[in-house]
């Protein structure tokens, strides 16, 4: 259950503030239609923020703080999410089409029935994560730490599984 002071952001509002328990505005946008405007938010704490169906296509969030994130539905292709934290986030059924995971903190993250064909994962930690139904086709897990994920039904045609 997210805190208290998380607001929903929604991509048909002008703008929307997240503040910390402190009342310090840790995230602010100003937009039109949707968020495809906001590319760059590299190092940005959205922890446990209500980002349901958001498009972010083509952002980078680099070394970006997304544990316990909601991105349910989310359309996140060719995101770039080096380093970024997102342990126990909820994926489930985002567009993860090329994006690249690099390095990234992914524990306990629900990525179930994702769609997430030509992904890279090299080095990221996907420990007790929930890839169940997912669709990876073509996907690099190089050196991915998988321990204990949930994997069944998973499509890993043509993925670069090696020394996972």
């Amino acid at each position: 259950m997210p805190p208290p002071y998380v607001r929903r952001i929604q991509g048909g509002m002008m703008y929307r503030v997240v503040k910390d328990r402190n009342g310090k505005i840790i995230f602010m946008c100003m937009l039109k239609k949707n968020f495809k405007k906001l590319v760059e938010l590299k190092k940005k704490h959205l922890s446990w923020a209500d980002l349901r169906g958001v498009d972010l296509c083509g952002a980078d969030l680099s070394n970006a703080g997304l544990c316990g994130a909601d991105l349910r539905k989310a359309k996140l292709k060719r995101v770039k999410f080096h380093r970024a934290k997102i342990e126990k986030a909820d994926l489930r059924c985002a567009d993860l089409r090329k994006a690249d995971f690099s390095g990234a903190n992914l524990r306990k993250v629900n990525l179930s029935g994702a769609k997430g064909q030509g992904c890279i994962f090299n080095w990221a930690d996907l420990t007790n994560a929930d890839l169940f139904d997912a669709d990876f086709e073509g996907a690099n897990f190089r050196s991915a730490r998988c321990t204990n994920a949930d994997m069944y039904d998973t499509n890993f045609y043509d993925a670069d599984i090696q020394w996972i």
